[in-house]
Formats: C-alpha cells, structure tokens, sequence
C-alpha cells in the first residue's frame, strides 16, 4: 500500500478489502466528524453505506447502535490508511473496546 495524494482514506479502505465503496444506486453519507449518535442513528435510515471519520471519541457509543441491528459485520474500520502502519478490522462484534487512533475510517455496509 502506498500513499496516494488525493485518494481520501475511505477508498483506500474499500481498495486494501477488495471490495466496493457502493454498487450501482446504493447512496453513500459521509459523516467527516460524528458528536453524537443521533447523527449516525438518522444518517444509517438514509443510506445504504455509512462513512465514519474522525470518530474515535464516540466508538463505544458507536458500537452499541450498530450491534442490535446486526451490523457489526458489514462494518469495516481502517486506522491510519496508506500507512505502513494501517490496520484493518473487520468481524467487529467481538471488538467493543478497541483503542484507536484519531487517524481512523469506519464503513458500515446498511444494506446486505
């Protein structure tokens, strides 16, 4: 992997997995910093695939909405993108008290 100026960290996230950002009409949020749940509960109704950057204080709160409806495993996270030091979590329903880092992406498939 390599740093690619102009390539935002969600596509390198999507790249490094191998798989699509969106295919065909799935609509697409990017939510650049998230405060509060509320905006991520609203935003999950709106779009098919949720983009979480800058979200690091508010994870724990974060897991727990995206647990009851079974999300955790369509959910993606990527801490320091394009870095030799990136690391990609996936399968997060085991993972409720990660530590990250302020340089991470999250990507939540809504729809199968």
């Amino acid at each position: 992997m390599q740093a690619i100026p102009g390539i935002c960290s969600p596509l390198a996230t999507v790249a490094s997995l191998g798989i699509p950002l969106t295919v065909r009409e799935q609509k697409l949020a990017i939510l650049p910093a998230i405060y509060t749940v509320a905006d991520l509960e609203t935003t999950m109704h709106q779009a098919d695939v949720v983009v979480l950057m800058e979200f690091s204080s508010v994870d724990q709160q974060v897991w727990e909405v995206l647990k009851p409806p079974n999300l955790l495993k369509q959910a993606y996270i990527m801490e320091r993108a394009a870095l030799p030091n990136q690391v990609i979590y996936n399968g997060l329903g085991d993972r409720p008290h990660l530590r990250l880092s302020y340089c991470a992406s999250r990507i939540v498939k809504t729809q199968p």
